[in-house]
């Protein structure tokens, strides 16, 4: 196989780990347990993945506040990790030889 191999199929070729027609994957938060430090907190919410939704914790860090230099706008920034296993999001494609466990790691920027 060539270069395609996180997307339907290229040039009518045979679609691969997320089938022919991937949707955007979506986190939708639904619960934040702020730790003691102030700057960790365990995010609970629902996955979207390859049109299979299920529940993932993110362990998240607050990663920086300050004034974007472009847009001078307020900004902070958060970075969360969580595993899951591809199969349970209907991507099965080469297990075991394509390991079925995923380490996520989402970094974020908001803006107000």
């Amino acid at each position: 196989m060539t270069g395609h191999l996180l997307r339907a199929g290229k040039d009518g070729g045979i679609p691969d780990f997320f089938g022919p027609n991937p949707s955007d994957a979506r986190y939708v938060s639904t619960q934040v347990i702020p730790r003691e430090s102030g700057i960790e907190a365990t995010v609970i919410g629902d996955l979207t993945l390859n049109g299979v939704t299920k529940p993932v914790t993110l362990e998240v860090i607050f990663s920086g506040a300050g004034t974007n230099p472009f847009s001078k706008k307020a900004t902070v920034g958060f970075k969360g990790q969580a595993d899951i296993k591809r199969s349970d999001f209907g991507i099965a494609y080469g297990i075991p030889m394509v390991s079925d466990e995923v380490s996520l790691t989402i970094e974020a920027a908001f803006e107000k």
